[in-house]
């Protein structure tokens, strides 16, 4: 028996192997059929015989080295010797972990490419393009057998994270399959069922996980020359600078897609105006501005104040609203870069924050083709977004050190209350981070940590001494006030920042309220059997008070709800899955560069770039190559999608895995959010769509830690790098940090204060705002009126019930052709009517939506012209017979003469 070592047996297992895998690929490439008009040669064609000569060779020389390594053991310790080499090893391991990839990707196009001309050379270069990639995955497990001495252990922590990932990854399997089994998550609910939000295609992963890899290699080279914590600091610093700069760069610079919320220019001045939900809060700035404050309880105070501050400083100019928008949501990759490297490493907080960047840019691409919010679209998604991410980052940062951080609870409490002031439902999310609370700290009393047992069993014992030598309530004092001292700050914090609102609201309708009226009515008439959704109704009674109607709102939700419980259930968790279901979608659904298989007309598009990249991996074509994306969408996916969710599925468990490795529960807190906003919408019958987008960073990040630590893996074994032990360091868990908090109500008075007050001056700002600006003018007397426009050449005023004459500032001016219009209901002066005309809102003594018939398109109408209007006003909208622009022009816009001038209007 010839005395060689185990590598030798593997190297020529290797390459007998190799061999044999070459004989199959040489038997496929005969099988293929030929065109007889080619042949040239024992029945082949000159190109099948010069691939068939290429096998045959391969095959003889991997056989010759199977034969001598066997036979001359020796022969190992040259390749060993040539492997040691850096200068070798380096570049062969990138070219065949490079030429793996592309064979894979060339494997793909073969079978998917509709092109006749790359499909037909492709057909006939596949047993050579297969070959060449499985020897090239094989050569990445063989080379570091050869340069290293010794095989490849794994600690104790890496050992840990694949075992917990691989427990997380079969019970997310198992849930995937009782979700494709009953339908739950996948069959439309018959109300607010939307597909998911802008995904990342493949092509955009894969350059983030490169530029990872660099940054990942800089970190290597810093962590070689022994830098210091504060070279590092200064490192994560222009980090984050580099990210804030990509982040707002690619946005702003990204053309503005026609969008619901931001419909198509249109005459007279051709300019973006926002639409629906987005012209609510906008009109909402602009009443402020006019000094009319927010009028009743008004959605989202605390987003509309933003928008006021926005118009203060670049006035009603669209584009420049939305870059100060953009300007401020450019940090939430930064902050996504913290937290993930606070989870895991950099390396995969690089990835998470990259692919947050890249999705945006493709939500602002996609505005025209699916429905969608983003940066540029003023929406209140985005920011609430922002404002959970950073609450997020504010409770791992504490929880990762609560002992030296205690006055971080009411930072975070006072984030988490100015969110609840960007969108209500985050109150939901208020027991989720109780139960944290909890488990965090009340945990401490019976985990016992396995890194330091010894201290540990010192700490418990000393807790129940206590319990032995007092009295219980005394004991349950000492034991509890960690976890009290962290409640009643994390409350203050919270309410020093909705006590403003609150107050207001109470002195308006006396009860404590966020939302108006008319939304918490929309949602409760939701709470009724499936057939009666829409239909059902829950109107306001004459005589009944707003706190009388508001307490039997809520009344009739949780009445319904405990007397069907299973038809509630029924479209919460199922809308509460489809948020989970859609965050995995945004994933990327094909491992490879080109999204669009359909490359049409190939040769022809040689020279026209832009063109070809369309075809090839545009983001508007993956979405409709992709099914998820469609009208009525129930779940049937294709086997290559079905194989790349379970890819994604199984980096998400990694990452879970990773993240609970090196911060116990306190890593899971972004997934506790993610759920917790999901079963928010849930409860309102909404899910997907911009229901799921304020959380959908969870999802990057997990499957980036997911990704970063599969990468450390394959590091670690190509180059024995120490990267992989060193996420995990050995330090004190959760529990064994927690113990470490004296039993005291205390907090570090100055940044306990400072962050008091910070939270209290934001959460004053709406009050503030509204009481210092000041009204407008008086309206100008009716006679006054009529005068300006008997002097502008009008005097055919309407008469009889609903005559009027108004006065105000009109916004969002857009002239429609017979037929045209906007969808959706709310905004009579937009719908669509079979006359030309234009529409517009007036806001002075209240939101008024304006429609003057016109046969031509108007000439002046500036955006925030002060106007005087003479018409007939009805239940929802004021029919003009004209408008005078109140400015040094006095141009008048009058109605046609054949328009009725008799009230009411039709």
């Amino acid at each position: 028996m010839n005395p060689f070592s185990q590598r030798g047996k593997t190297l020529s297992i290797f390459a007998f192997l190799s061999a044999l895998e070459g004989v199959v690929a040489l038997i496929y490439l005969l099988r293929i059929p030929g065109d007889m008009q080619n042949v040239w040669l024992i029945g082949l064609s000159k190109t099948r015989f010069a691939l068939a000569a290429v096998l045959l060779v391969g095959i003889a020389v991997f056989v010759l080295v199977a034969f001598t390594v066997w036979r001359k053991p020796q022969t190992l310790t040259h390749l060993q010797s040539l492997a040691q080499r850096g200068e070798f090893y380096y570049p062969t391991v990138f070219f065949f972990l490079l030429g793996g990839v592309i064979a894979g990707h060339l494997l793909w196009l073969s079978g998917t490419l509709t092109d006749e001309f790359l499909h037909g050379v492709l057909t006939r270069l596949v047993p050579l393009i297969a070959w060449g990639g499985v020897m090239s995955w094989q050569l990445l497990l063989i080379l570091p057998l050869l340069r290293y001495e010794g095989r490849l252990t794994w600690s104790a922590s890496q050992k840990s994270v694949f075992w917990l990932g691989a427990g997380v990854f079969a019970t997310l399997l198992a849930l995937w399959g009782i979700i494709a089994y009953t339908g739950f998550g996948i069959t439309p609910d018959v109300m607010g069922w939307d597909a998911p939000g802008a995904p990342v295609m493949a092509w955009q992963g894969w350059l983030a996980w490169l530029l990872g890899l660099l940054f990942l290699l800089v970190e290597r080279i810093l962590a070689r020359g022994g830098t210091d914590a504060r070279a590092r600091g200064w490192f994560d610093l222009v980090m984050s600078v580099l990210l804030f700069v990509a982040a707002y760069t690619l946005w702003s610079s990204a053309p503005m897609e026609r969008a619901y919320y931001a419909p198509m220019e249109r005459a007279p001045n051709y300019e973006l105006y926002p639409y629906s939900d987005a012209a609510l809060y906008d009109s909402g700035a602009q009443r402020v501005l006019l000094g009319e404050g927010f009028g009743g309880v008004t959605r989202k105070p605390l987003y509309v104040i933003f928008l006021v501050l926005a118009h203060a400083l670049v006035g009603n100019e669209y584009d420049a609203v939305t870059n100060i928008q953009v300007l401020l949501l450019a940090l939430m990759p930064v902050i996504v870069y913290w937290l993930t490297q606070s989870l895991h490493t950099r390396f995969s907080g690089v990835i998470a924050a990259l692919l947050l960047i890249l999705r945006e840019r493709n939500a602002i691409a996609l505005s025209a083709d699916i429905r969608i919010v983003h940066s540029k679209i003023l929406m209140s998604d985005l920011p609430v977004g922002f404002g959970i991410l950073l609450f997020t980052w504010l409770m791992v940062v504490w929880l990762r050190d609560p002992a030296k951080r205690r006055w971080m609870p009411v930072l975070a409490g006072g984030v988490f209350g100015l969110s609840m002031l960007i969108r209500s439902n985050s109150v939901i999310m208020l027991a989720a981070i109780l139960v944290v609370f909890m488990i965090v700290f009340l945990g401490r009393f019976y985990h016992k940590d396995t890194k330091d047992t010894g201290n540990n069993d010192k700490a418990i014992q000393r807790d129940f001494s206590v319990q032995r030598k007092k009295t219980l309530l005394r004991a349950s004092v000492v034991m509890l006030s960690p976890l009290m001292n962290a409640l009643l700050l994390f409350f203050l914090g919270l309410g020093l920042a909705i006590a403003p609102w609150v107050w207001r609201s109470y002195q308006i309708t006396g009860r404590a309220s966020f939302n108006e009226t008319g939304q918490v009515a929309y949602h409760a008439e939701l709470y009724t059997e499936p057939e009666n959704v829409g239909k059902f109704k829950l109107p306001q009674l004459p005589g009944e008070s707003g706190k009388n109607y508001l307490d039997r709102l809520n009344k009739h939700v949780v009445d319904y709800t405990l007397a069907n419980p299973g038809v509630v259930a029924g479209f919460v968790i199922p809308h509460t899955l489809h948020n989970q279901i859609g965050m995995l979608l945004t994933l990327p659904l094909s491992p490879w560069l080109g999204q669009d298989p359909n490359m049409v007309a190939f040769n022809y598009k040689i020279g026209d770039w832009p063109s070809l990249w369309e075809d090839c991996c545009g983001v508007r074509n993956y979405v409709q190559a992709m099914p998820v994306w469609e009208a009525g969408w129930a779940g049937a996916l294709s086997t290559g999608i079905k194989l790349m969710l379970t890819f994604n599925l199984m980096l998400v468990s990694l990452g879970l895995a990773a993240a609970w490795k090196k911060l116990d529960l306190v890593g899971w807190i972004p997934l506790v959010m993610a759920l917790a906003y999901s079963l928010s919408t849930a409860v309102a019958r909404f899910s997907g769509w911009r229901f799921s987008l304020p959380v959908d960073w969870a999802g990057y990040i997990y499957f980036s830690i997911g990704l970063g630590q599969l990468s450390l893996w394959a590091v670690a074994w190509l180059f024995r790098s120490p990267a992989a032990d060193e996420a995990f360091p050995a330090s004190e868990s959760t529990w064994q940090r927690v113990q470490q908090i004296e039993p005291d109500f205390g907090a570090p008075l100055r940044p306990a204060l400072l962050s008091a007050v910070v939270v209290l001056g934001i959460g004053l700002a709406p009050l503030i705002v509204e009481k210092a600006i000041s009204p407008q003018d008086a309206p100008l007397p009716q006679v006054e009126s009529i005068a300006a426009f008997e002097a502008a050449g009008f005097n055919a005023f309407p008469s009889g019930e609903g005559a009027i004459i108004l006065q105000g500032r009109a916004f969002y001016p857009r002239y429609y052709l017979a037929g045209e219009g906007e969808s959706g209901s709310g905004w009579e002066a937009y719908r669509p009517r079979d006359y030309d005309r234009l529409g517009f809102t007036l806001i002075g003594t209240g939101d008024v939506q304006v429609i003057l018939p016109l046969d031509e398109i108007p000439t002046y109408l500036p955006n925030g012209s002060d106007v005087l209007i003479a018409g007939c006003e009805t239940s929802d909208v004021v029919y003009a017979a004209a408008v005078l622009i109140w400015d040094e022009t006095q141009h008048l816009l009058a109605a046609p003469p054949s328009s009725e001038s008799v009230c009411p209007a039709p």
